[in-house]
């Protein structure tokens, strides 16, 4: 069925208009995020790369000499030395400049130039040839061997290195352009040169068995889209019949055209020599239908949408994509959006079109990262909301009023026509940003298939492009795909000072320079009363510090009261967790507190727990525990000081005699001539009034003393 649209490519024309997530109540609290337009593309098609090269030229070596000791050079120098030696005074010049070449620890140009000319597995080899790189240089020249094809390149390299008269040598690698897709209208999708995607896919091109999955929560996806059809391992409607939505039609397709769109930004079929090229290009794709068909909804729709993966696909390798928001937190969504981070998926959301910091869920739920759109100059969209307080990261979304030419909004897949024709259009929003997040979110874990979704998260946000805005509209910085995908620092390995030749060349053990990384460590654990006693309450105040010699990001911790696991591990049921969502510098701490936890009269083992999740990637990730003992004791009574006080004892003196006879009288005469400063020691009834009846309690003390 599908051969049958090849030909037809086509597209789209749409009225300019802008789905701003308003809360028309009751019934629309949830909106789509981006603006559509009309576009009339052009075809332009690209010639797929050959990936067949090889590394480097298999018989050329580059070599740069050190100032003034290249064969050319030392030849001159040479030269100039035989000249001179004609003459006596020459000579004797000649002479002296030997001694102090000897003085020096020098080797003399004659015993330099024939060292290297005599150089062992590059000289000796028949056919090779020597001649500068550049005409201007005296120092970089190329050797190749013309004859012989299977010399080592890469050892000879090095033996020229261990030379003390060169500063480099290196084989002449291949030099290629990046991968370009060959979709017929990529040249058009300036996005993805902005995140450095072509660079990316050098590196990673995605998951093509479902590893990694990027599951898109919105309006539905045209499923028989051509750029699209290949790529939906899964459909869930959660659009259900309701008075107030529009969900008719075929159960959980798009409609709207707006999920479609968003789906072939994350992943449409890439380098398939049709439509359009989508981030995540070979990863998977899992449609939700939680918008109707106008890109409304409830927050239960989308909370329902985020169970429904969690049911299917808990524990599996899942970037969820929302480009929706509403207003408020919505608990209801928030509890959702937090179980799904627990399950282990990334969850990417758009920041929202009202050019404003105030913040907008989900992307302002902690566990989640939150997109802002840039156009295509690197700079905030105009309508984008920001705050970088809330909002982590920006991604090409495009500006408003879209060109013609496609060069300022998104093209992506929209819809198939009643006509059959499988039409391709331009929208502007923070909802075409996001896709791009969540695309390369798939690529990091399809490279990194160990990494939990907090360490995905981090690696996006570190690797970050500083632009303008940085700090201002958003927290990180532009989404870098490739930098994302590039391997860690490597270990530096100092370069050893070697023996000329033809002394040996000792054996150098090297130090190696470990990388900058952050150490988290559960610094401390206080327990501090608030309500004391058996069943009271305690406030327990955890500070975590970072010191290691980098900044640490997004991470959790985790607290245990009398674990079943000493310690506790991984499946171990935490007592609470929180999430720190900034930055952590070096040397720095703060404090986590858990307030008001209620404790017994018992004995307690007290674990905090920091980054269980490896979330932040530490140079050491043993020592993010620590353990306390905590034992709560039965407040021990406040003996009564005046036992007898309601008998009438007022002096309190262990007696009750004339002296509490006069406290009374003094107290019953002020009380009856309305003096408002009267003391209330004898008000032994506590009825607010010194009268005869606290003179009838004070005399039965007397009796009651007498008594006893």
């Amino acid at each position: 069925m599908r051969s049958s649209f090849f030909d037809n490519l086509a597209v789209i024309f749409i009225p300019l208009f802008l789905l701003i997530g308003l809360l028309i109540a009751p019934f629309s609290n949830v909106s789509a995020q981006s603006s559509r337009i009309d576009y009339t593309p052009k075809l332009d098609h690209l010639e797929p790369q050959n990936p067949n090269y090889p590394k480097y030229a298999p018989n050329r070596i580059i070599v740069k000499f050190k100032k003034d000791q290249s064969p050319l050079v030392l030849q001159e120098k040479v030269d100039e030395r035989i000249k001179q030696r004609s003459s006596l005074t020459g000579l004797l010049s000649q002479q002296i400049t030997d001694v102090a070449y000897h003085i020096r620890g020098q080797e003399l140009p004659e015993i330099q130039l024939e060292k290297l000319n005599s150089f062992a597995e590059i000289r000796d080899v028949e056919g090779t040839s020597i001649f500068k790189l550049l005409p201007q240089s005296k120092e970089t020249f190329i050797y190749e061997n013309t004859e012989k094809k299977d010399i080592d390149v890469e050892k000879i390299a090095v033996d020229f290195e261990k030379l003390k008269e060169v500063d480099f040598a290196e084989p002449d690698y291949v030099t290629r352009a990046f991968f370009t897709p060959n979709d017929t209208y990529y040249s058009i999708q300036w996005n993805y040169d902005k995140i450095n995607a072509p660079n990316a896919w050098d590196i990673e091109k995605g998951s093509t068995n479902g590893s990694v999955i990027i599951a898109v929560v919105d309006t539905g996806i045209a499923w028989n889209h051509l750029d699209l059809d290949d790529k939906i391992l899964a459909v869930y409607d959660l659009c259900s019949g309701d008075m107030y939505m529009d969900c008719s039609g075929s159960k959980g397709y798009d409609y709207n055209t707006h999920g479609s769109h968003v789906a072939g930004t994350a992943a449409a079929e890439t380098n398939n020599a049709k439509g359009v090229a989508g981030t995540g290009f070979n990863t998977k794709l899992i449609s939700l239908k939680a918008l109707d068909n106008h890109g409304k909804g409830y927050d239960t729709w989308m909370a329902n949408a985020l169970y429904t993966l969690i049911y299917y696909y808990s524990g599996d390798h899942i970037v969820v994509n929302m480009s929706l928001g509403l207003g408020n937190n919505s608990q209801v969504l928030q509890n959702a959006v937090t179980a799904a981070h627990n399950a282990g998926f990334v969850i990417v959301a758009a920041a929202g079109n009202e050019n404003t910091n105030t913040i907008s869920y989900p992307a302002g739920s902690l566990e989640v990262i939150s997109v802002a759109s840039i156009g295509p100059n690197d700079t905030k969209s105009s309508f984008s909301n920001y705050g970088p307080s809330w909002v982590d990261i920006a991604a090409p979304g495009g500006e408003i009023p879209c060109k013609g030419d496609g060069s300022n909004c998104i093209l992506s897949t929209t819809s198939v026509g009643i006509d059959g024709l499988h039409y391709f259009g331009l929208m502007a929003g923070t909802s075409q940003a996001s896709p791009h997040v969540a695309g390369a979110a798939a690529l990091v874990w399809g490279k990194n298939p160990s990494f939990t979704n907090l360490q995905v998260r981090n690696i996006l946000q570190s690797s970050a492009s500083q632009i303008m805005g940085t700090g201002t509209y958003w927290k990180y910085g532009k989404l870098n795909a490739a930098a994302a995908l590039a391997p860690p620092a490597a270990t530096i390995t100092p370069i050893p000072t070697l023996t000329p030749l033809p002394t040996s060349t000792p054996t150098l053990t090297p130090t190696p320079t470990t990388a900058p990384a952050p150490d988290l460590i559960v610094e401390s654990i206080n327990v501090i009363d608030s309500q004391t006693g058996p069943s009271g309450t305690y406030d327990i105040v955890v500070t975590i510090k970072n010191q290691g010699d980098a900044t640490a990001g997004f991470h959790r911790n985790y607290l245990y009261l009398n674990p079943i696991d000493q310690p506790p591990i991984l499946s171990t049921q935490d007592t609470s967790n929180g999430t720190y969502g900034g930055n952590l510098p070096p040397g720095q701490n703060y404090e986590w507190a858990i307030i008001e936890n209620a404790f017994a009269e018992t004995n307690y083992v007290i674990y905090a727990w920091v980054d269980r999740d490896n979330g932040v990637i530490e140079s050491d990730d043993s020592n993010n525990q620590l353990m306390i003992d905590y034992t709560v004791l039965a407040p021990t009574p406040t003996p009564d000081a005046c036992p007898l006080f309601s008998l009438g004892d007022v002096t309190c003196d262990g007696v009750i005699n004339s002296a509490d006879y006069a406290v009374w009288y003094t107290e019953y005469l002020c009380t009856i001539d309305d003096n408002i400063n009267c003391t209330t020691e004898s008000d032994f009834d506590n009825n607010g009034i010194i009268n005869l009846f606290d003179f009838v309690i004070l005399i039965s003390g007397i009796r009651y003393v007498s008594l006893k």
